[in-house]
């Protein structure tokens, strides 16, 4: 396919695939512009040769020389990815709305053994916006260490990346320009340069334990204290991958040949000016100033570290923040009842009152009858189809938490308020991609479903308010 114009789709807007068997498949100087979803969707074969009988052989991919521009949903996405070769070079990616490239296999035996070789090099990603620029990630329980994604030589400039929910601190899916989901993921010789996004480098892989090859990139500055905190990764959440961004390159110059080659700077674990703690603890650290201590990144003790926390000492954590340990921890209290306390951080809520989802009638703002606003007008949405991960998207538009054992009330559990509102959506199933209710793709509007469903089926919910992550031991502790 080449020098095509496909603009303005309600769908996806070019679907290439799936095929079992040797395939050539060439996406070429073409513009995608204003698609409503997806741009360019490629399947690729997930069933393999030998356990399955399909045809062998793989798809050999280009994706070449075309312009992405003003979609409101991903420009690329590949998913699954399996039995392909190629590449995804000399692309221009400007002003898309909710990312530019997501690459994604399930845990799957099936997928996990296949083969997969992509690059993806010399491609533009200017003034996008959303979670993510680029989501890159293959199986990462790669058996047969068969399958890699370099990421080499692109620029990705001057993107606005934010959380996709306010007042929500992220835990395992940070919004970053570039975020990683695997460790056969590796990022050379890119600029990074996003100032208007918190993050150049996020992982998404829960793996505390792997590493993710990101050196020798150019990270938006060339202080070290400040690209530390443009990465999050273990340092900032104890369950998740490592991202190794040392060396890294001290110019924005994609060829230069000037980079930090050792570590000059080391974070400390407690900031006595600012009365912040934090990281990991490999050795031994004391807290014994009484006074309150504010914890913005997980604490993890490592299996070599102790911690000592002593009476009169109060560590507040951000929601979503905690505390592992692995090695030793003394928190104990004192003949005269002093005693260590862990408790929430108290902090000013973002307002979400104009996030078009609430919750009506119940006994608290965090439940009752759902509904949403659809172009000025609110109504209730029929529980036809409703699925825990809506709930989910749901419960955190409105800026709160869904306990996944305590979150769907039962019909007579449901307020009376809301009753005499129309039913505005039904079969509403979002995806793994999707923040807001309202526009998910598998939902139907009022216009759809013809008046089949009455307000005895309307959706009722229960959300929790946020908390912190809590203390967690682990088999050496």
């Amino acid at each position: 396919m080449a020098y095509s114009n496909i603009s303005w789709n309600h769908d996806i807007g070019v679907l290439a695939g799936n095929y079992c068997g040797p395939s050539i498949v060439n996406i070429s100087g073409n513009h995608f512009e204003h698609g409503r979803y997806v741009g360019l969707q490629v399947l690729s074969c997930w069933r393999d040769a030998e356990l399955e009988g399909v045809k062998k052989g793989l798809m050999m991919l280009q994706i070449g020389h075309n312009h992405f521009e003003y979609n409101d949903g991903v420009a690329v996405k590949l998913t699954p990815i399996a039995r392909l070769v190629g590449k995804i070079e000399h692309n221009d990616f400007l002003n898309n709305k909710d990312g530019c490239m997501y690459t994604h296999n399930e845990d799957d035996y099936i997928l996990e053994i296949q083969k997969v070789d992509l690059q993806l090099q010399e491609n533009r990603f200017y003034n996008n916006r959303g979670s993510y620029v680029l989501n890159l990630g293959l199986s990462h329980y790669d058996f047969n260490h068969n399958q890699q994604l370099l990421m080499t030589n692109n620029w990705v400039m001057d993107n606005v990346i934010t959380e996709p929910w306010l007042g929500l601190n992220p835990r395992s899916k940070v919004a970053a320009p570039v975020v990683i989901a695997s460790n056969n993921v590796k990022l050379t010789r890119n600029i990074l340069q996003n100032p208007d996004s918190r993050y150049e480098l996020g992982s998404h892989l829960i793996e505390p334990n792997a590493e993710l090859d990101c050196k020798y990139n150019w990270i938006g500055d060339k202080d070290e204290e400040t690209v530390w905190k443009k990465v999050f990764d273990r340092d900032d959440r104890y369950n998740l991958a490592k991202i190794a961004y040392i060396p890294y390159l001290l110019s924005n110059n994609i060829n230069t040949e000037l980079v930090l080659e050792r570590p000059l700077f080391e974070h400390q674990f407690i900031n006595r000016q600012t009365k912040e703690v934090g990281g990991d603890v490999s050795g031994v650290e004391e807290l014994r100033e009484s006074g309150v201590y504010i914890v913005r990144r997980d604490i993890n003790v490592r299996p070599s570290g102790r911690l000592k926390i002593t009476p009169g000492v109060t560590l507040k954590f951000e929601h979503s923040v905690g505390m592992m340990v692995s090695g030793e921890l003394i928190a104990e209290g004192d003949n005269t009842g002093g005693q260590p306390v862990f408790t929430l951080l108290d902090t000013v809520r973002e307002n979400v009152s104009h996030a078009g989802v609430r919750l009506v009638g119940g006994h608290t703002v965090r439940e009752g009858r759902l509904q949403v606003e659809i172009d000025g007008v609110w109504g209730t949405v029929c529980d036809f189809g409703w699925t825990i991960e809506s709930a989910a998207i749901a419960c955190q538009q409105m800026g709160f938490v869904l306990n996944t054992e305590d979150w769907k009330l039962q019909p007579y559990q449901v307020p009376k308020e809301g009753m005499t509102d129309p039913i505005l959506m039904s079969n509403v199933r979002c995806n793994d991609l999707e923040t807001d209710i309202r526009t998910c793709k598998r939902a139907e509007r009022s216009d759809d479903f013809m008046n089949s469903c009455s307000h005895e089926y309307d959706v009722g919910l229960r959300c929790y308010d946020v908390s912190w992550a809590g203390l967690r031991l682990g088999m050496t502790a």
